[in-house]
């Protein structure tokens, strides 16, 4: 789908996004519980070049973003699935401190400030409470040389090492998404979906002078994955 563009103050846009439900198919050994669980996963590609007014522009579309998948969802549990998920990635070409990440990982969106249906959280049933794959802050996992980043390049205002593609996640039931490189999190309620992995991002030694692009690494972006388990 495309975005609203229903904010006059706001210029027309064209990035758009994907909603798709889908079913989990368990296994021979798999608890018959698990078939009605359905993971309801979003990707999008939010307004690129950084600033005051498209930052405003990826805060709007984010937080349309959510309340639709929230909906999705939320209708989902209404029309008789047991445990309906969350997966909602991409590029927000934002940081995490920024206005457009912070409206999916604070609960009532935008700063913690309440939000109307049409522009916050889903308009009917639970409030969905979403977390990182990734760290976000400066704890990087066990190995202090980590430094989780998603595109590290070199512009006409300098170099400059970002974080902003993400994997956002969230469950029915309670999640606390302490997800981190390689770890495994354990615990987890059935039908709750729950990080268990993430792929590793290069070491600094491991990059190339010229950073992204590159031979060893040909896009602007790092490829970012997370596994997850149910």
């Amino acid at each position: 789908g495309a975005f609203s563009n229903n904010d006059d103050d706001l210029p027309v846009q064209n990035q758009v996004y994907v909603i798709v439900p889908l079913q989990i198919i368990p296994s021979s050994s798999s608890s018959s519980s698990i078939r009605d669980n359905i993971v309801v996963v979003a990707t999008t590609h939010l307004k690129a070049k950084e600033g005051t007014e498209n930052e405003r522009i990826r805060t709007s579309q984010a937080l349309e973003l959510r309340r639709k998948v929230e909906n999705v969802a939320n209708e989902l549990r209404t029309l008789g699935w047991k445990d309906v998920s969350i997966i909602l990635l991409g590029d927000w070409n934002a940081e995490p401190e920024d206005a457009s990440v912070r409206s999916i990982l604070e609960r009532r969106g935008n700063g913690g400030l309440e939000m109307d249906n049409d522009v916050g959280i889903g308009d009917k049933g639970m409030k969905w409470d979403f977390h990182s794959a990734y760290p976000l802050d400066d704890e990087n996992g066990d190995d202090e040389n980590y430094h989780f980043y998603t595109t590290w390049k070199t512009r006409k205002d300098g170099t400059k090492r970002r974080v902003i593609d993400y994997i956002f996640y969230s469950s029915a039931r309670s999640n606390d998404g302490n997800g981190r490189r390689g770890a495994l999190v354990t615990g987890a309620d059935e039908g709750e979906l729950s990080c268990t992995h993430t792929l590793s991002v290069p070491k600094d030694e491991e990059v190339e002078a010229t950073r992204f692009p590159g031979l060893r690494y040909p896009s602007d972006h790092l490829l970012i994955a997370a596994k997850f388990e149910i």
